[in-house]
């Protein structure tokens, strides 16, 4: 309701686009729509985002003081995968790399 539905599919578009893929996205099944933005900075990093499928959610995570981001990017995609199968109940994930 904040915005149009113009703007809000422009948005969700751009989101689902992300190239980076090392954080939520990284261990849910394959074609699954997630519109993330991830971002880091000293010892912090996040991905925001929401995962599209039958029972699409919301998720946010945020890590602190883990020096490298490969590290809490597996984190944050372990997050994401446990969040998806508490979720979706039964849908299994990809094998992480």
């Amino acid at each position: 309701k904040a915005v149009s539905p113009a703007a809000s599919h422009t948005m969700m578009d751009i989101l689902s686009r992300q190239q980076i893929r090392t954080g939520i996205p990284a261990m849910l099944p394959p074609g699954l729509v997630v519109a993330h933005k991830p971002g880091d900075i000293t010892n912090i990093h996040h991905d925001a985002g929401i995962v599209l499928g039958p029972r699409p959610f919301v998720i946010v995570v945020l890590t602190r003081g883990i020096p490298e981001t490969t590290v809490s990017a597996g984190l944050i995609a372990r997050i994401a995968r446990d969040s998806w199968l508490e979720i979706s109940s039964g849908v299994t994930p990809s094998t992480p790399p």
